[in-house]
This record gives structure tokens, C-alpha cells and sequence, in this order.
């Protein structure tokens, strides 16, 4: 089987005020670290909160996060939170960030994916993510998964 385009996508949403949305992404965050899944999970980001250190692996992720952020589709986004998940070498990080309108919404999403196809090992890359979204998913937040 060829691992050319496995591509896992997924859809965050959650509905709540912002310190309710950042009390789920909390709990993601310390549940994926206390799960020894990922060498590598980014402080919780928000925008304009990043570290000035190009040679730090944190801020490496938050930039592709911000770029991320701003890429949203038809989104008019005024309010952003989350974090970056590092699987291993050669996989694309996973993207727990979400972000709400500017109608004053209580609806935050986030439509993200992830590439898995380069991985050092693209079977264990692939279940990795699927480990990483189940996490978050227990911490509250709730996720639509479509691989290709």
C-alpha cells in the first residue's frame, strides 16, 4: 500500500465562551503531555504570542500556526486559541486551533489536516493523529476526522 496523499482532515468545533474554550485546550494539552504520544506539543498559542527565538522548536510550530490561522476558509476570524502538535520527523504537526467570528458567536472552529505521507513511518504517523484527535475529543472539543 502506498502512503503517497494520505492526508488526515479534521474539524474542531465547540460552543462556549473564551474561558471556556481555553479551559478544553488546556486539558488537551496536558492530557496529550501526560500520553507520551508526541515529542513535541507548542505552548498555547494566541495570536501575536510567540517566541522571537527562530532556532526554538516552539516558535517554529506557532509561525506554522499563525499561517495556519490566517488561512482559514470564509472565516472572518477575531479571536483565536490553541496549540501544534509534533508527531515525528517528516509528518506534518496536528492542529488543535480554533477561532470564532466577528458576529459574537459562542462557536469556535477549526479546520485543519494533516499530511502523514513522509513520515519516518507513515502507518505509525496516521495512527499518531487519530490517538492525538481522541484526546482532545475527550477534553470537551468536538471533532469531524475524513481521511483520504
Amino acid at each position: 500500500m502506498s502512503f503517497m496523499g494520505i492526508t488526515t482532515h479534521y474539524d474542531w468545533s465547540f460552543n462556549g465562551t473564551k474561558k471556556e474554550v481555553d479551559s478544553a485546550i488546556t486539558l488537551a494539552m496536558e492530557a496529550i503531555a501526560r500520553s507520551g504520544l508526541a515529542p513535541f506539543i507548542s505552548g498555547k498559542w494566541e495570536p501575536g504570542i510567540a517566541s522571537n527565538d527562530e532556532n526554538d522548536e516552539s516558535f517554529k510550530l506557532l509561525e506554522i500556526s499563525i499561517e495556519a490561522a490566517r488561512a482559514i476558509d470564509n472565516f472572518n476570524a477575531v479571536e483565536a486559541t490553541g496549540f501544534v502538535v509534533g508527531i515525528m520527523q517528516g509528518c506534518e504537526p496536528v492542529m488543535v486551533i480554533l477561532a470564532r467570528d466577528s458576529t459574537g458567536s459562542m462557536a469556535w472552529q477549526g479546520h485543519w489536516f494533516t499530511k502523514t505521507s513522509h513520515a519516518a513511518n507513515p502507518y505509525r504517523a496516521r495512527e499518531l493523529v487519530h490517538q492525538i484527535i481522541g484526546i482532545v475529543v475527550k477534553s470537551g472539543i468536538a471533532c469531524r476526522v475524513k481521511d483520504e
